[in-house]
């Protein structure tokens, strides 16, 4: 089946914009494949994307229950990539660190292209502000279990280091991915889970690592993803900030 493109994601566009397409692909799911009930599991960015996607469900009465949220390196705080991009954190918090100085520089030329978009708001600034978008989510996740999943592959050198840099996964800083300063309006009930890994096989690539030390490739990961799902009916009853 080819869908319209109201039902498909873009990626690099605004974060609410993928979230009301993936909500519209989950209606079409029910309405076409008899789905009522879906557990989300998402990398990076596709953790943003399905809060906004959960709160269009939630708001507008659908016919499909989201029984769990799973993240996996999602920046819930922000990228550190994002906050220098957008002149939020300086290069210096690199602490002369090379791999993380190019990822920054990098970054931030493609930002620099986009008049708007992802690359422009997964910022601690967008996020996290005083009415931010993590504040116009409050509630949405009330009756919905999250495990968080984080990746610290890389430490800080020697220095005085940020945590909103240090340590991360190549992309997004351990204390993002674990959404260390999102109080219980916004996540109440959330497991944590860290692992010596980066972002994906696309930075341990360019990091010259093995691919089993990606957040996307690690079996250990998977296990979490797995128990994750299996536990999502009477996981509310369970532990809270389990690892957090």
């Amino acid at each position: 089946v080819t869908l319209r493109d109201h039902m498909t994601v873009h990626s690099t566009g605004s974060i609410d914009t993928p979230g009301e397409r993936l909500a519209r692909f989950l209606n079409w799911l029910h309405t076409e494949k008899g789905v009522t009930d879906v557990d989300f599991v998402a990398h990076s960015m596709g953790g943003l994307f399905s809060r906004a996607a959960i709160r269009v469900l939630t708001t507008t009465n659908a016919p499909v229950k989201v029984r769990s949220l799973t993240t996996i390196g999602t920046p819930w705080q922000g990228s550190y990539l994002s906050d220098f991009a957008n002149g939020i954190v300086p290069l210096t918090d690199c602490l002369g660190d090379k791999f993380c100085e190019s990822a920054m520089t990098t970054f931030k030329a493609r930002v620099l292209q986009l008049m708007a978009g992802s690359g422009r708001e997964v910022n601690k600034a967008f996020l996290m502000g005083k009415g931010g978008w993590n504040e116009f989510q409050s509630g949405v996740l009330d009756q919905i279990p999250v495990v968080l999943i984080g990746g610290k592959k890389f430490s800080a050198p020697a220095g005085q280091a940020n945590p909103a840099v240090w340590p991360n996964d190549g992309l997004v800083a351990l204390q993002s991915a674990l959404a260390k300063d999102i109080g219980d309006p916004v996540l109440p009930h959330r497991r944590c889970f860290t692992f010596d890994d980066t972002h994906s096989i696309f930075v341990s690539n360019a990091a010259g690592l093995d691919w089993k030390v990606a957040l996307t490739w690690d079996p250990q990961v998977f296990e979490v993803v797995h128990k994750a799902i299996e536990d999502a009916p009477k996981a509310l009853d369970g532990p809270n900030r389990e690892g957090c």
